[in-house]
């Protein structure tokens, strides 16, 4: 039991005055000073008890409280004293100069390796691939917080659910203020998502409207919203299990032609151009596979001509189209070409972290791996990222 200072002095009552307190008949703050008192008895009451104290703080020489010092002068030489922490403390501080953590990379045998992945665990392997060890070989899941406020993943996840709600209602006026409306409904106990979210979320959802009816002039017809699907790849020829690789595709369209357009909705931080052709925005490019493959639900097999990512943030500018190949507004790669080279990163990929044993080093490549990822912490990456390597 550890009391960092007895009494505790009781929190002031923010909403209701002493007096206040006493006339409703609830208890003083005083008396939480009671109930730490009762704690501390209680806690001494136990076979083996262990009081310390600091001798110093920030501001200087303490001085040991009346408690500590009656005690010892009660207990006399029956008070053991126990030098046992007080060495390994000091132990700490005469090692020499602290060595940073080395970046992990634990490598486990192929045969434990698994088999499955997603089009977005794709780009956390080959970016990150500790994190994707963490998340999918170890099992680790971040929990919120009890009772925590929203955050931006709940309202991208929302703006998710609506533009699906909308499009597989065909993609009417009314039916986008029915999706609205519904997901609206269930925020009534989130007074920050009313207030502040919610505006936002209404100014992107007229931006994609009118996005829609531009596209739809353009001869695009959503085809399939959440389209999931799956492809295996086959590595027989060097007698190694296949992959199968699983992927979701937030809404896909057919223009008049027949060719396919992927379309991926994003809240937040849109890949950049030097991501996707340097394949650390693998998402797209392995998405097109799955659709000319014929493998995505209720999209039948064809070319892929377009890629395009949909920005609804709902802010000032409240909605930007962007085309992951194009740069400056040029473009010098199709889409079939940049299929192409996705599959045979992805492949090669496959080789290397699944199929082969190399080391799932953190942050392999830390400038296209997300800055803070939920597992930077297991591995110490602010200990060794960006600092010399200590000599031997």
């Amino acid at each position: 039991m550890l009391f960092r200072s007895w009494p505790a002095l009781p929190s002031p009552d923010p909403w209701l005055a002493p007096a206040i307190r006493r006339k409703l008949g609830l208890p003083g703050l005083e008396a939480s000073i009671g109930q730490a008192a009762h704690d501390f008895v209680a806690g001494l009451g136990a076979p083996r008890v262990l009081l310390t104290r600091a001798r110093r703080d920030d501001s200087g020489p303490r001085v040991a409280s009346r408690f500590w010092l009656r005690l010892r002068a009660l207990a006399g030489e029956a008070l053991a004293q126990d030098t046992r922490l007080v060495d390994l403390a000091r132990a700490i501080d005469s090692a020499g100069p602290p060595v940073p953590a080395p970046r992990p990379a634990p490598a486990p045998p192929a045969a434990q390796r698994p088999r499955r992945l997603s089009v977005t665990a794709a780009e956390k392997l080959r970016a990150d691939p500790f994190s994707f060890y963490a998340q999918t070989m170890l099992a680790l899941k971040v929990l919120d917080p009890l009772d925590s406020d929203p955050s931006g993943a709940d309202r991208g996840s929302a703006v998710h659910r609506i533009l699906e709600e909308w499009i597989k209602a065909g993609g009417s006026d009314a039916a986008l203020a029915k999706a609205y409306d519904d997901e609206l409904a269930d925020w009534a106990n989130h007074p920050l998502m009313q207030a502040l979210w919610a505006p936002r979320v209404r100014r992107a959802l007229d931006w994609a409207k009118a996005t829609l009816d531009e596209w739809d002039a353009e001869g695009w017809t959503p085809l399939a919203v959440e389209a999931k699907g799956q492809r295996i790849f086959e590595f027989g020829a060097r007698g190694e299990s296949p992959v199968t690789l699983t992927g979701v595709a937030d809404r896909v369209d057919r223009h008049a032609n027949g060719q396919l357009a992927i379309v991926d909705y994003k809240t937040g931080t849109v890949p950049t151009y030097a991501q996707v052709s340097g394949g650390f925005a693998l998402q797209m490019g392995l998405l097109g596979a799955l659709a000319e493959q014929g493998v995505l639900a209720g999209v039948p097999a064809g070319p892929v001509g377009r890629f395009s990512y949909w920005k609804v943030s709902g802010g000032n500018d409240p909605g930007k189209v962007s085309d992951p190949l194009s740069y400056r507004g040029k473009s010098d790669i199709t889409p079939a070409e940049h299929i192409a080279a996705t599959v045979a990163q992805f492949t090669e990929l496959c080789h290397d972290m699944l199929l082969g044993t190399m080391p799932f080093t953190a942050k392999l490549h830390p400038e296209y791996a997300e800055k803070y990822q939920d597992f930077d912490h297991l591995a110490r990456v602010a200990e060794w990222l960006g600092k010399p390597v200590p000599s031997e």
